[in-house]
């Protein structure tokens, strides 16, 4: 191998919302790694790195949004100005809706 033995793969995870990074160290025999625990309807990218015993090199990064999830708990809602015929009916909206909020039912 004129360019050395090959050693591993670097996987690295940004969350381009938070903005902080994970990185996963594989295998230089695997070319396959599953990532879970991303949260839904964000933003990420990711690069692989290629690592041997004389050179590294990275890869461009790949942009990707997560898919719409379901919303947190909404909190009861309170009643204000019962009339005998109305009211007033008011909510907190969800505090991570984890996608876009199109109605309430």
């Amino acid at each position: 191998q004129p360019n050395g033995r090959a050693l591993k793969y670097m996987v690295t995870l940004y969350d381009i919302i938070n903005e902080s990074s994970k990185e996963f160290t594989v295998s230089a025999t695997t070319n396959l790694l599953t990532i879970d625990a991303l949260t839904p309807y964000s933003q990420y990218a990711v690069t692989v790195s290629f690592f041997n015993t004389n050179y590294s090199i990275t890869s461009n990064a790949t942009l990707f949004d997560t898919k719409q999830g379901t919303p947190s708990l909404v909190l009861p809602p309170t009643i204000t100005s019962i009339t005998y015929s109305s009211l007033i009916v008011q909510w907190v909206a969800p505090t991570h809706p984890n996608g876009e909020i199109t109605d309430y039912v």
